[in-house]
């Protein structure tokens, strides 16, 4: 392969560049305030109550699972009659969202959904929703507040180089890149219920 070779005295000067448009939203996280209503995020609720709930794990990229970097619950969604509703709601605005923003190409939700229940010290470590496997395919990552920010302490999404953050008041939708590093601080009082989806499309190229 032809390359050529640079030293950090002596980099090369980048040509072409004024001919690609720019993308300034591509790292930030944007979402719609009360995208859910507080009655929709009770139905979404009761979803949950009736799917058989799992501890969450976490990989550590030598095929073991472990709880050491998490501490919730959840159970898995998917399209169904009585789901429908959820999952053509967020269909519409990821499509508004992402052509204002993002830009990428993106086909759906291949995975269906997670409900997380965040219990008092419940968290979720520094993490990215992109990796090996079918993971490599996630392009966005869309999280709805389920509960009422003023019924739990703690349990902020916060990202990474972002001082600011994520919204939490009930029915909030928080849409970002799924390779944003962020996390979910610890729960110190009450229960945190929250929606997660990935939005898959073709490779990175």
């Amino acid at each position: 392969m032809d390359y050529q070779p640079w030293t950090f005295d002596g980099v090369p000067e980048r040509g072409g560049m004024e001919a690609l448009a720019p993308c300034n939203g591509l790292t930030i996280p944007t979402g719609g305030i009360g995208f859910f209503s507080p009655e929709e995020c009770v139905e979404i609720l009761k979803v949950s109550r009736v799917l058989p709930q799992r501890v969450a794990v976490t990989g550590d990229g030598l095929g073991r699972r472990t709880t050491e970097h998490r501490k919730s619950n959840f159970v898995e969604v998917y399209p169904h009659t009585t789901t429908n509703w959820i999952f053509e709601k967020l269909e519409t605005a990821l499509r508004q969202l992402n052509d204002q923003q993002y830009r990428f190409e993106v086909e759906g939700f291949f995975e269906g959904a997670q409900i997380y229940e965040y219990p008092v010290g419940g968290f979720l470590d520094w993490h990215m929703d992109i990796a090996k496997g079918y993971m490599s395919n996630r392009k966005l990552s869309m999280s709805v507040q389920l509960t009422d920010g003023a019924e739990y302490d703690g349990g902020n999404l916060e990202f990474m180089d972002f001082e600011e953050k994520g919204p939490r008041g009930q029915g909030d939708l928080i849409v970002f890149p799924a390779f944003l590093q962020h996390r979910v601080s610890k729960v110190t009082r009450g229960t945190r219920y929250a929606w997660v989806s990935w939005v898959h499309g073709p490779s990175y190229r």
